[in-house]
């Protein structure tokens, strides 16, 4: 059985991977501050399972380690992340171009780079969350005792 020391590293490399895959050609150069949030994504989606429904024996998988909840998860996520990640990425690069402008005041560049910087982590975040979730479901898959179908029994 997977455990904490498993799924968190997983979940980061994961995100970082879901990131890396993702990220248009265009856009290289904020890979490395999405891949900050899909990191931080990943280590904490990859607890969740277990959050939700704690380990106290083997046997505790219910429906956050479900089938249902990764399939859910891979039906409802797609759409929300993309339109996540443009939205994060429109306004990373809106700032940027703000912070740019040397014609404005540096504390007025400096809140511009501020929302830039923040605004590509954001991109990588819910890319890291998804990611690490279903990782830690493939990793509790891969253990002998498997997933549920839907776990209500």
């Amino acid at each position: 059985m997977a455990r904490r020391a498993t799924h968190v590293p997983v979940g980061v490399l994961s995100g970082m991977l879901a990131v890396a895959l993702r990220t248009p050609d265009g856009q290289k150069d904020r890979m490395v501050l999405e891949m900050i949030g899909a990191a931080i994504g990943g280590a904490t989606a990859a607890r969740w399972p277990d959050v939700l429904e704690p380990a106290h024996h083997p046997r505790h998988r219910k429906v956050a380690h479900s089938w249902v909840a990764g399939f859910g998860l891979l039906g409802a996520a797609p759409e929300k992340v993309r339109a996540w990640e443009a939205a994060c990425r429109n306004l990373s690069i809106w700032a940027a171009t703000r912070d740019g402008d040397m014609a404005r005041a540096p504390a007025e560049r400096a809140r511009f780079r501020v929302v830039a910087l923040v605004a590509s982590i954001l991109a990588g975040l819910l890319v890291g969350i998804a990611a690490g979730y279903l990782s830690h479901l493939a990793l509790d898959g891969l253990d002998p005792s498997g997933l549920p179908m839907l776990g209500l029994a």
